[in-house]
């Protein structure tokens, strides 16, 4: 065997601490960024951390909706399936989902055997459990462990924070949209972080150990502080595409939700997909219609799971429909995807029945 020596390409991102701590604060729900930014205060005298923003928007109705209530886990998803456009029989096969849902939030059966017993296909069951997990937290409807936590990205269950003793859930949206004169608003929850003036003035007139490390940590309060301005700017972004798509809808005028696929909202943002998707994961957005995960809006499930049920009961009625003809059905419910699709959707409905 030669061995011999070759200059080869590769591209590779690399990552600097500053833009790791920025995709992280851009990942992490509100509540888990209050945390977040304490403990950071704690380590870093220069961080002034005297308090956090309360919800922006002062309405009692509002706030009612985010404090202490008597739903468990269980009672607040099916409330949010209840608000959803899906159709009836998508709400059906989400209820049997939430209702085989253990404490932990991960299916007490597997779905393979739920779908024998209440008579559907695998492939409709996954797409109904789809469309629960972009009304749920993480991981919900797992059927082990090890799915649930490597969805998660951690070893906490989709219910934690849900205290069914206590009949408390502790939700609160990173998002608020109100309405005003006919008009919506939107703020973004934030957290705020300033200099403390004893420790920049101590960082001029100090000892040279002391100058030393304040400098340190003046450059992680700064990177710290970008981050969360990057974040805000991120989502602030995300909430006028969000009123834009959904302005009727927010106005009660409308009933129908209009989604985005999250590679149209990463377009839309100029970010990768990626970062649109931690942009939406685990967030909430309280509007005039109630709270919401952010993923309820952005995400391919609810579409999928609609069309697959859609195919199901226009092949059941007529099994003959040319690919064209079921495209036109689809288009006359309101669902517009491709032959190629559809052709996809057919054959997994086919090899599953």
């Amino acid at each position: 065997m030669k061995l011999r020596n070759e200059l080869t390409q590769k591209q590779q991102l690399i990552l600097t601490p500053r833009m790791e701590q920025s995709l992280l604060c851009l990942q992490l729900p509100f509540v888990e960024l209050e945390d977040y930014v304490m403990n950071e205060a704690q380590e870093n005298p220069l961080i002034d951390f005297e308090s956090l923003t309360q919800l922006p928007v002062r309405d009692d109705e509002f706030f009612d909706r985010i404090s202490p209530s008597h739903e468990s886990f269980k009672e607040h998803l099916v409330q949010l399936v209840e608000l959803s456009d899906l159709s009836e029989d998508v709400k059906e096969l989400c209820f049997e989902l939430v209702y085989h849902l253990d404490s932990r939030g991960l299916l007490s059966v597997p779905l393979s055997k739920l779908a024998k017993e209440i008579g559907v296909s695998l492939e409709l069951l996954l797409a109904a459990r789809d469309v629960l997990r972009e009304l749920s937290p993480p991981g919900t409807a797992s059927e082990s462990e090890e799915e649930c936590f490597s969805l998660r990205g951690e070893e906490v269950y989709p219910s934690a924070g849900f205290y069914e003793e206590e009949n408390t859930i502790y939700v609160e949206p990173d998002i608020v949209i109100s309405e005003c004169g006919g008009k919506l608003k939107f703020d973004i929850r934030r957290v705020d972080v300033r200099f403390s003036q004893y420790y920049l003035e101590l960082m001029k007139s100090g000892d040279a150990a002391s100058k030393k490390f304040l400098k340190k940590m003046k450059k992680k309060a700064d990177a710290l502080i970008y981050a969360l301005e990057k974040r805000e700017e991120t989502l602030t972004a995300i909430a006028e595409i969000l009123i834009d798509l959904n302005r009727e809808y927010f106005l009660l005028k409308a009933d129908r939700v209009r989604r985005l696929s999250v590679s149209e909202l990463a377009r839309r943002i100029g970010r990768n997909k990626s970062t649109a998707s931690r942009s939406v994961s685990g967030k909430y957005v309280l509007s005039p219609r109630g709270l919401y995960p952010l993923s309820f809006f952005f995400g391919d499930a609810g579409l999928r799971a609609e069309a697959l049920f859609r195919i199901s009961q226009i092949l059941r009625e007529d099994p003959k429909l040319t690919d064209r003809e079921i495209v036109e059905k689809l288009s006359r419910l309101g669902i517009d995807i491709s032959r190629r699709t559809v052709n996809k959707y057919r054959h997994m409905l086919v090899s599953s029945s």
